[in-house]
């Protein structure tokens, strides 16, 4: 019997089935994606793949003979590849590819790591670059939609040409972090006095603890990263994003609960004269709801089973664009996993969610059931809002006033889609401008052009004199060594953003908390190393730099995505506090704002002619070639998930609409028995649904400006988020005109509907 109801009720199961269908690939592809990446990260970073440690030195060391000779016991293996710092520009077709810190090695050098398994060569064939050839990395070469055969130019006013031969792929730490290779020559020409190593380190014993300790060992020659710190730092950004999808498909899930909930109800009323004659005939109320739980429950069965086989192939689409540039994704059991249990514990969820909905059974007589007719309404019609109306508008308005709990129901259900794809357009639109906003997303000051070289007394009283320029701020992006650091941990390594001028007017870097630093014994830290340190605004912390012990005030917390790995901290301190520790210390970076009206790319231009050994971009390429890898990560999820929740909200507005136009067959034929035309009829239904569209609209409008922007923040602990008005206004837009059109497409069958149909409800 329950299969004939199914089959007498298929298009209400049909929109129950969308409903759940939509949130079962939601849910099960967000929970699969977090999974996989974290599986992915512990299979891409293996032994075979990345060693337990790589080090990268600020000198050449033997480093058995460096460390105490406990931790020098430990050490199984060393690659070492000895390597310099490029010290000039490196640009493809007029655009700087250079990274914060771009390491220059030779084939011969860097084919132990691809002896070791630590690097595949994904195109090219060349053994060694040759005389005139050069290697790059696929994270370098793909944001710059650089190939093999493509050339690449080094160099200020005497510019060298390689051709690229091949590019890698490597397991090493890439975060501001680059490797070119050359041949032997070219590498020897560029090398500075001071050589340099990464050393690939294989230990012994490679727990955590004694990954630590050697880290810890290894401070005062160099920056180490450990094989865990690289499976975290690899899939971090991916995986905020995947749990954001996360917390808003659970959301997503109890809204379609509470829609399948009115739908169901609203089935009971309709139904409220059968169940009192099932009663009537001897039916106990546990079968009578057992009839019609048994067709929600077979529908929802299929419906999630075939919402999670779904979310598989998206699962992949979008981890494959999480891991674009680390090698051999695939699917795992995880999703197997994933597939089978989500839809087990949604149709538990779903069950209980029923046996709570056909309480309303209980209540429900046969005299009463008999007295009150075919239908019962829980809904008493209300006194008109508008009285004498005549219009459509007007009708449209009592309508909404006289069913209030379907209307707050359309309106929640149209204000959480509209507010979260809000949400998510807001989070593509900050994350596809990363390089632009870097004073949120890096503390990184913001201005129309970025200057890169040796910033010397020349260059500062060139900008001084020239009157295109309204302000500027000179600094440096340092990583470097901390000798001793007032914390509860051992710090190695740090990242030092250093700054001639820290006003929030010049540098357009507004601290999360407190104030950046002024004077020379003030530090600011990033939010996450001042956690990390359990240190608070206000305490006074000891730092020693470059053997020199200081005692600087923190006055405040600065967000960065860019933040170093346990056991290091990023720090911002003045340019004078650098020179008492550096005392050549050399700024590397200048922001300028120009004046209004002033050509960015004629002052580019100028300014390359008439001072030699600078470059100057509109962006600061360093941080956008190095960020390039995780944009494009990003991007590509929030495309993914603004597509699967902007379809999710039309299934949920379509199907409600639906429910609303099929329910009012009645009110229809009573409106054109009184003389009412079928477009005076469609026209009302026009207006009723478009104003709950912008009252949705509205409160969607308000709750992103209120709360979106601080949650992303919040998320991510940066000040990155930023909104785009078109995008926003574009989508509210969209989505009335789709209410409008469904509307209509679903209000033409009322033109076969008669006054003889009153009788049908």
């Amino acid at each position: 019997m329950w299969f004939k109801k199914l089959r007498y009720r298929k298009r209400q199961y049909i929109m129950i089935g969308s409903i759940l269908l939509f949130t079962a690939t939601i849910l099960t592809m967000c929970v699969g994606f977090v999974g996989e990446l974290g599986a992915y990260s512990k299979t891409c970073y293996t032994r075979k793949t990345c060693p337990d440690v790589y080090l990268y030195t600020a000198g050449k060391y033997d480093l058995e003979q460096e460390v105490e000779q406990e931790v020098a016991q430990n050490i199984e293996k060393i690659h070492q590849v000895d390597c310099t710092i490029l010290q000039v520009p490196m640009k493809s077709n007029d655009r700087n590819i250079m990274v914060n810190t771009n390491y220059l090695t030779s084939g011969e050098q860097f084919m132990k790591f691809v002896d070791a398994g630590y690097v595949t060569i994904d195109s090219g064939k060349s053994a060694y670059p040759k005389e005139g050839e050069v290697w790059i990395s696929k994270a370098q070469a793909n944001p710059n939609s650089i190939e093999v055969g493509d050339t690449i130019q080094f160099g200020f006013d005497t510019v060298e040409e390689l051709t690229v031969s091949a590019i890698y792929n490597g397991s090493f730490y890439t975060k501001g972090k680059g490797i070119t290779i050359v041949n032997e020559s070219f590498f020897k020409k560029h090398q500075i006095v001071m050589d340099r190593s990464i050393d690939a380190v294989n230990l012994k014993n490679a727990t955590k603890e004694y990954s630590k300790e050697f880290k810890e060992a290894t401070g005062v020659i160099g920056q180490a990263y450990t094989r865990a710190e690289l499976m975290s730092e690899g899939s971090s950004g991916s995986s905020v994003i995947g749990k954001v999808g996360i917390i808003a498909s659970g959301i997503v899930f109890i809204l379609a609960l509470a829609v399948i909930g009115y739908f169901i109800r609203t089935t009971i009323m309709k139904e409220y004269k059968n169940i009192g004659i099932y009663k009537s005939l001897g039916y106990e109320t546990k079968e009578v709801v057992s009839l019609y739980k048994k067709g929600y429950l077979f529908v929802s069965a299929i419906a999630l089973l075939l919402g999670s086989l779904i979310a598989l192939p998206l699962i992949k689409m979008v981890c494959l664009a999480a891991t674009t540039y680390l090698p051999g994704f695939e699917l795992s059991r995880i999703s197997v996993i994933s597939v089978i249990v989500i839809p087990i514990i949604l149709e538990g969820i779903l069950w209980v969610s029923l046996k709570i909905v056909f309480k309303r059974l209980n209540e429900i007589t046969p005299v009463e059931a008999i007295k009150d007719g075919n239908t019962a309404s829980t809904d008493q019609i209300k006194k008109s809002v508008i009285t004498n109306a005549k219009s459509s508008f007007a009708m449209a308005i009592n309508h909404m006033f006289q069913y209030k709990k379907q209307s707050i129901t359309i309106i929640a259900v149209m204000t959480f889609a509209i507010t979260m794809s809000f949400l998510f357009i807001m989070t593509y639109y900050s994350c596809d401008n990363m390089d632009t906003n870097c004073n949120g997303w890096f503390s990184i000051p913001k201005g129309d052009c970025y200057v890169v070289g040796n910033i010397d007394e020349t260059v500062i009283d060139y900008l001084k004199q020239n009157q295109e320029v309204k302000q500027f701020v000179y600094g440096s992006i340092l990583h470097t060594q901390v000798d001793e650091f007032m914390g509860t941990h051992d710090i190695i390594g740090c990242k030092l953003i250093i700054l001639n001028n820290t006003a929030e007017q010049i540098t357009n870097i507004k601290p999360l908390q407190g104030r950046l630093p002024s004077a020379k014994d003030e530090i600011a830290l990033s939010i996450v190393s001042a956690k990390q340190q359990n240190l608070e605004i206000g305490d006074y912390l000891t730092i020693t730099l470059n053997n020199i012990e200081k005692e600087y005030l923190l006055t405040g917390y600065f967000g960065t995505m860019d933040d170093e790995n346990e056991g290091s901290i990023s720090g911002m301190l003045t340019s004078e506090a650098m020179e008492e520790c550096f005392p050549t210390y050399r700024a590397t970076l200048a922001v300028i704002t120009l004046k209004k009206g002033v050509d960015m790319q004629a002052f580019r231009n100028r300014m390359e002619q008439e001072v030699q050994g600078v470059s100057v971009d509109q962006v600061y390429m360093a941080l956008s070639t190095s960020i390039s890898s995780i944009e494009d990560m990003l991007r590509n999820i929030c495309r993914i998930l603004i597509i699967i929740f902007l379809l999710f909200g039309f299934v949920i507005i379509l199907n409600v609409l639906l429910m609303q136009t099929t329910n009012c067959q009645r009110q229809y034929g009573i409106l054109k028995a009184l003389g009412f035309t079928t477009g005076y009829i469609i026209r009302q239904n026009l207006w009723e649904y478009g104003i709950l569209m912008t009252i949705s609209t509205a409160i969607a409008t308000i709750l992103h400006n209120l709360f979106s922007t601080a949650l992303l923040n919040m998320v991510l602990q940066i000040n990155g988020a930023r909104n785009y008005t078109p995008y926003t206004v574009t989508l509210a837009l969209g989505g009335l005109g789709m209410v409008c059109v469904v509307t209509i497409l679903l209000s033409l069958p009322i033109k076969k509907i008669a006054p003889k149909n009153l009788m049908e409800e």
